[in-house]
């Protein structure tokens, strides 16, 4: 089974980074998601940009019913953003938890949509949360960002497949099966839980 796929955005009308993402959520295959960025865009330094607001994410993670734990940023010009968009969420319905690196600096793009205590799906890579990675308007950002999921879960595998067909851009996208035997006999799941454990290991604190 194809349980990698790797993505490179060059085309501006395609953000498969947000679509997969929130396209996640809305599966119903998880009831709980780790999301960290090093930067929330939520009318920073005055933009009108909300991420929020970007294809409804607010309003997907409400209807949703999970519980989404969020994780940032890189630096204290940030931190008001961050609390307006864990503001925003909460105004709009979502169940949110959003914590910051003790000493700020963190920088790394994750995402992990679990069931309970097992991960179906995650996406680890360069994009942000912020208009030029998370949005779909001019100027965007060039990203890579890599898709990794249990091949055993049906209802995800089929998902992607949905999503991956038809495509337009064939050298935007890479699919790659995973072989824990290449991998140290470590399974996808295994990656994806070890991974959310060191995340919230890292020293978080609860974002006032």
């Amino acid at each position: 089974m194809l349980a990698i796929a790797i993505i490179l955005r060059n085309q501006l009308p395609v953000n498969r980074f947000r679509d997969l993402l929130i396209g996640s959520i809305q599966t119903g295959a998880g009831d709980n998601a780790l999301l960290c960025s090093g930067f929330f865009q939520e009318n920073f330094k005055g933009s009108a940009y909300q991420a929020s607001a970007e294809r409804n994410f607010g309003l997907e993670v409400a209807r949703s019913k999970i519980e989404l734990n969020t994780v940032g940023v890189h630096n204290g010009s940030w931190k008001q953003s961050y609390r307006d968009f864990r503001d925003n969420m909460k105004a709009l319905g979502a169940n949110i938890n959003c914590y910051y690196k003790n000493g700020l600096k963190w920088h790394a793009k994750v995402f992990v949509l679990s069931k309970g205590a097992e991960p179906v799906f995650g996406i680890i890579g360069s994009s942000n949360i912020t208009r030029t990675a998370f949005g779909s308007q001019s100027n965007f950002n060039y990203e890579c960002d890599v898709m990794i999921w249990p091949d055993e879960n049906k209802k995800i595998s089929a998902w992607v497949d949905n999503q991956m067909a038809d495509n337009n851009f064939p050298y935007e996208l890479i699919r790659a099966p995973y072989d824990p035997d290449m991998n140290n006999g470590i399974a996808v799941k295994d990656r994806l839980q070890k991974l959310k454990t060191e995340i919230f290991d890292s020293s978080l604190s609860k974002l006032n």
